[in-house]
């Protein structure tokens, strides 16, 4: 078994808990607003305001962007369009993908946060030959 970050396994739990035991609805809207609709903007994001050159790490540079396409071009439109046609309107549906996607963001937020809190913490304790 990895041992990962204890945010890193919350995060990772609570996406496999909702994909295993949610409700159609639920699993939907969270891989649809957590996952499909956050990340091309989220990764875009990080392209933008990452200060590390693109050249050094060309491998992730690339994985980064190849999900901005697809979740962008393909795999967001699908899943919106998917949502759509099995919600078909109902209210108490849409009303089960909302609260789903909401719990995705904020599972999603709250990994991002230890992360950065993670990255503040390791710069504060740099090599004073960085």
């Amino acid at each position: 078994m990895v041992k990962a970050p204890e945010p890193v396994q919350k995060f990772v739990l609570a996406t496999i808990d909702t994909a295993q035991n949610g409700f159609v609805f639920e699993v939907l809207g969270s891989f649809l607003y957590g996952r499909e609709d956050a990340i091309p903007q989220m990764f875009k994001t990080l392209l933008a305001d990452w200060s590390v050159p693109r050249e050094e790490t060309p491998i992730f540079v690339y994985y980064l962007q190849r999900h901005i396409d697809l979740d962008g071009d393909s795999h967001g439109p699908a899943a919106t369009r998917l949502v759509s046609d099995l919600a078909q309107g109902n209210a108490d549906s849409l009303e089960q993908i909302r609260r789903a996607g909401i719990s995705a963001i904020e599972h999603r937020l709250a990994l991002w946060d230890a992360l950065q809190s993670e990255l503040v913490r390791c710069k504060s304790r740099a090599s004073p030959w960085a």
